[in-house]
């Protein structure tokens, strides 16, 4: 991966962050970056495709954490997840 394309990532790490109001630890942000990397040689992609699945993989934990978030909070307060309609 080239300087250019580390400097768009981290563009795109702070759009993401003031997009969606989250702060991202380095730990995230680095076990996304190599997901990333390893998902775009799976399908035999080239950098260009880095950043559009970086933007993605990053919203798509942001949004698993506060699913796991309304879960878990649900699950204390002994709400059903989903309640049939009746």
């Amino acid at each position: 991966m080239d300087r250019k394309i580390a400097e768009a990532m981290v563009d795109t790490l702070y759009q993401v962050q003031r997009e969606l109001g989250h702060t991202f630890s380095f730990d995230e942000v680095y076990a996304t970056a190599v997901q990333t990397r390893r998902k775009t040689d799976l399908n035999g992609k080239d950098d260009d495709y880095i950043l559009v699945l970086f933007e993605n993989e990053l919203k798509d934990l942001v949004m698993r954490n506060r699913i796991n978030l309304l879960g878990k909070w649900r699950m204390e307060n002994g709400l059903q997840m989903c309640q049939a309609n009746g």
